[in-house]
């Protein structure tokens, strides 16, 4: 069982988002049930870019750094794209976009 400041925090995290504003607050509420915990260590890669996404995330604790690899071939590089922390919300897109 989630208590009610997990409840909260993923309330807040994904009410304001694209793949949720049109729901109710009792379908959110729904929603908010199905979350469950995921737990990551240092160093664990959450998701890759270009994988096929199937997952909805909001951060609970702690920090994730978000990884882009941009070019192709001699000229790939990564770049760091921001941060997510506690209340961020992502994967929406891959959910989306089916990508």
């Amino acid at each position: 069982h989630k208590s009610d400041e997990i409840k909260q925090l993923i309330t807040d995290s994904i009410k304001p988002n694209v793949l949720f504003e049109d729901n109710n607050e009792e379908e959110i509420l729904h929603i908010v049930d199905v979350f469950r915990p995921v737990s990551f260590k240092k160093g664990d890669t959450v998701i890759n870019q270009g994988d096929v996404g199937d997952n909805f995330f909001v951060v609970e604790s702690g920090e994730l750094t978000i990884r882009i690899t941009v070019g192709e071939g001699d000229e790939k590089s990564e770049v760091i794209g921001g941060t997510y922390r506690r209340g961020s919300a992502f994967g929406e897109f891959a959910l989306i976009f089916g990508c």
